[in-house]
């Protein structure tokens, strides 16, 4: 009787977790999304930073520079790009020796008077956008926080096509 009881255990606790596994497996749906977010200035970026015949990637970083040092950011990016399949394109007033394509623009000063993102200081930030080239993130690179979360909605939107 006891064997037959130890029997009954063992064989629960090792099909549970299969019968589990199966049945999330075809009865359950993980869908992760990024959804779009409206960012004013988007028709403007567009017009400066994208011509159609760009051949891009599943999923592109714009880096928009106010400061014109921050090697924190430049450190997140490269470690970024060398690690993923990503275009990145930073918008900077000054010429940068970075290892992606950088514009010198005067995207800038043709958005003073736009709300682009709602800050009070003008600060730093990168624009998740995917091959539809809609805006997917925002992010503030000098918070690691957010670095994280661009990290993982990268994976998300590659999955997504």
């Amino acid at each position: 009787m006891i064997n037959l009881k130890k029997a009954f255990i063992l064989s629960f606790s090792i099909l549970l977790p299969i019968i589990l596994y199966f049945f999330l497996k075809f009865f359950g749906e993980n869908k992760y999304v990024v959804s779009e977010v409206d960012y004013g200035c988007y028709e403007e970026l567009i017009k400066t930073t994208f011509s159609e015949e760009d051949n891009r990637s599943e999923v592109i970083l714009v880096d928009i520079r106010f400061d014109l040092k921050n090697s924190l950011v430049d450190n997140l990016l490269t470690k970024l790009y060398s690690n993923k399949k990503i275009d990145i394109i930073t918008l900077s007033k000054i010429n940068r020796n970075l290892s992606w394509n950088v514009i010198k623009t005067d995207f800038f000063s043709d958005t003073n008077d736009m709300i682009c993102f709602e800050s009070e200081s003008k600060k730093d930030y990168v624009l998740l956008l995917d091959s539809d080239l809609k805006v997917r993130g925002i992010y503030d690179l000098n918070n690691l926080d957010e670095y994280d979360r661009l990290n993982v909605e990268i994976d998300i939107v590659n999955l997504k096509k």
